[in-house]
Protein backbone atom coordinates (compact mmCIF):
# COMPACT_ATOMS: atom_id res chain seq x y z
CA UNK A 1 0.00 0.00 0.00
CA UNK A 2 1.48 3.34 -1.08
CA UNK A 3 0.38 6.14 1.24
CA UNK A 4 0.62 9.65 -0.17
CA UNK A 5 -0.26 13.23 0.51
CA UNK A 6 -1.69 15.11 -2.45
CA UNK A 7 -2.84 18.64 -3.28
CA UNK A 8 -3.29 20.48 0.05
CA UNK A 9 -1.92 17.54 2.06
CA UNK A 10 -4.99 15.38 1.65
CA UNK A 11 -4.34 11.78 2.63
CA UNK A 12 -4.44 9.21 -0.14
CA UNK A 13 -3.34 5.84 -1.42
CA UNK A 14 -1.57 5.52 -4.75
CA UNK A 15 -2.84 2.57 -6.74
CA UNK A 16 -1.54 2.18 -10.28
CA UNK A 17 -1.93 5.65 -11.81
CA UNK A 18 -4.75 6.74 -9.51
CA UNK A 19 -4.84 8.45 -6.11
CA UNK A 20 -7.64 7.28 -3.85
CA UNK A 21 -8.67 9.93 -1.33
CA UNK A 22 -8.78 8.48 2.19
CA UNK A 23 -8.97 11.87 3.92
CA UNK A 24 -12.24 10.83 5.57
CA UNK A 25 -10.04 8.91 8.03
CA UNK A 26 -8.61 12.14 9.39
CA UNK A 27 -11.52 12.44 11.81
CA UNK A 28 -10.15 9.25 13.43
CA UNK A 29 -6.65 10.75 13.60
CA UNK A 30 -6.84 14.18 15.26
CA UNK A 31 -3.57 15.79 14.19
CA UNK A 32 -2.49 19.37 13.77
CA UNK A 33 0.02 19.02 10.92
CA UNK A 34 0.47 16.74 7.90
CA UNK A 35 3.60 15.24 9.51
CA UNK A 36 1.70 14.47 12.71
CA UNK A 37 -1.18 13.00 10.68
CA UNK A 38 1.15 10.61 8.84
CA UNK A 39 3.02 9.77 12.05
CA UNK A 40 -0.25 8.97 13.83
CA UNK A 41 -1.49 6.97 10.84
CA UNK A 42 1.70 4.90 10.97
CA UNK A 43 1.26 4.29 14.71
CA UNK A 44 -2.41 3.30 14.25
CA UNK A 45 -2.00 1.56 10.90
CA UNK A 46 -3.00 -1.94 11.99
CA UNK A 47 -6.27 -0.55 13.41
CA UNK A 48 -6.98 1.73 10.43
CA UNK A 49 -5.96 -0.65 7.62
CA UNK A 50 -9.43 -2.28 7.28
CA UNK A 51 -11.04 1.18 6.92
CA UNK A 52 -8.43 2.18 4.33
CA UNK A 53 -9.06 -0.99 2.34
CA UNK A 54 -12.84 -0.42 2.50
CA UNK A 55 -12.50 3.15 1.24
CA UNK A 56 -10.22 1.94 -1.55
CA UNK A 57 -12.86 -0.57 -2.71
CA UNK A 58 -15.71 1.95 -2.52
CA UNK A 59 -13.99 4.99 -4.04
CA UNK A 60 -12.97 6.06 -7.48
CA UNK A 61 -9.44 7.25 -7.86
CA UNK A 62 -8.22 10.54 -9.24
CA UNK A 63 -5.70 10.29 -12.10
CA UNK A 64 -2.24 11.03 -10.73
CA UNK A 65 -1.79 13.54 -13.57
CA UNK A 66 -4.55 15.66 -11.99
CA UNK A 67 -3.06 15.95 -8.50
CA UNK A 68 0.09 17.38 -6.94
CA UNK A 69 1.95 14.69 -5.03
CA UNK A 70 3.42 16.03 -1.79
CA UNK A 71 6.14 14.53 0.39
CA UNK A 72 4.75 11.58 2.38
CA UNK A 73 6.66 12.76 5.46
CA UNK A 74 6.83 16.56 5.13
CA UNK A 75 8.81 17.25 8.33
CA UNK A 76 10.23 14.00 9.69
CA UNK A 77 11.70 14.14 13.16
CA UNK A 78 15.03 12.83 11.93
CA UNK A 79 16.64 12.18 8.59
CA UNK A 80 19.74 10.09 9.17
CA UNK A 81 21.80 9.33 6.09
CA UNK A 82 24.48 6.66 5.74
CA UNK A 83 27.60 7.98 4.05
CA UNK A 84 29.25 4.61 3.69
CA UNK A 85 27.81 3.95 0.23
CA UNK A 86 29.01 7.26 -1.19
CA UNK A 87 32.18 6.37 -3.03
CA UNK A 88 33.14 9.70 -4.65
CA UNK A 89 32.95 8.05 -8.06
CA UNK A 90 35.15 5.15 -6.93
CA UNK A 91 37.90 7.23 -5.33
CA UNK A 92 36.92 6.83 -1.68
CA UNK A 93 37.83 3.54 0.02
CA UNK A 94 35.04 1.73 1.89
CA UNK A 95 34.93 2.45 5.62
CA UNK A 96 32.91 1.68 8.69
CA UNK A 97 29.44 3.19 8.98
CA UNK A 98 29.46 6.96 8.79
CA UNK A 99 26.20 8.84 9.20
CA UNK A 100 25.05 12.42 8.95
CA UNK A 101 21.80 14.23 9.62
CA UNK A 102 19.82 16.12 6.97
CA UNK A 103 17.53 18.97 7.88
CA UNK A 104 13.82 18.16 7.75
CA UNK A 105 13.38 21.66 6.27
CA UNK A 106 14.90 20.31 3.06
CA UNK A 107 12.03 17.92 2.25
CA UNK A 108 10.07 18.65 -0.93
CA UNK A 109 7.57 16.68 -2.98
CA UNK A 110 7.52 14.97 -6.34
CA UNK A 111 8.12 17.45 -9.15
CA UNK A 112 9.04 20.29 -6.77
CA UNK A 113 12.16 22.34 -7.45
CA UNK A 114 15.35 21.98 -5.45
CA UNK A 115 16.51 25.47 -4.48
CA UNK A 116 20.29 25.62 -4.37
CA UNK A 117 21.74 27.96 -1.76
CA UNK A 118 23.88 30.92 -2.75
CA UNK A 119 27.15 29.48 -1.42
CA UNK A 120 30.64 29.25 -2.91
CA UNK A 121 30.27 25.58 -3.92
CA UNK A 122 31.60 24.49 -7.28
CA UNK A 123 29.68 21.21 -7.48
CA UNK A 124 26.19 20.22 -6.40
CA UNK A 125 25.73 16.46 -6.44
CA UNK A 126 22.57 14.36 -6.28
CA UNK A 127 21.93 10.69 -5.65
CA UNK A 128 18.77 8.66 -5.75
CA UNK A 129 18.37 6.82 -2.45
CA UNK A 130 15.97 4.44 -0.76
CA UNK A 131 14.61 5.88 2.49
CA UNK A 132 13.51 3.57 5.28
CA UNK A 133 10.55 4.79 7.34
CA UNK A 134 10.84 3.65 10.94
CA UNK A 135 7.39 2.93 12.37
CA UNK A 136 8.04 2.84 16.09
CA UNK A 137 10.56 4.03 18.63
CA UNK A 138 13.79 2.10 18.28
CA UNK A 139 16.98 2.04 20.30
CA UNK A 140 19.76 -0.54 20.38
CA UNK A 141 17.79 -2.85 18.07
CA UNK A 142 19.45 -6.15 17.19
CA UNK A 143 19.97 -6.72 13.47
CA UNK A 144 17.77 -9.83 13.69
CA UNK A 145 14.86 -7.68 14.94
CA UNK A 146 15.34 -4.64 12.71
CA UNK A 147 12.55 -5.46 10.23
CA UNK A 148 10.01 -5.30 13.10
CA UNK A 149 10.64 -1.53 13.27
CA UNK A 150 10.34 -0.69 9.57
CA UNK A 151 6.96 0.66 8.49
CA UNK A 152 7.82 1.17 4.86
CA UNK A 153 10.03 2.75 2.25
CA UNK A 154 10.01 5.83 0.06
CA UNK A 155 12.28 7.32 -2.56
CA UNK A 156 14.70 10.02 -1.51
CA UNK A 157 16.90 12.31 -3.57
CA UNK A 158 19.98 13.36 -1.63
CA UNK A 159 21.38 16.69 -2.85
CA UNK A 160 24.60 18.08 -1.42
CA UNK A 161 27.29 20.60 -2.21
Amino acid sequence: MKLVFFNDFQLGVLEDDQVINISSLTNQIPSSTPQQLMSDLILQFSTLKPDIERIMKESQGIPISEVRIRPPLPKPGKIICAAVNYMEFGTRPPSSLEAFIKSSNSVIGNGDTVELPNIPATIFHHEAELAVVIGKIAKNVKASQSMEYIFGYTNFMDVSA
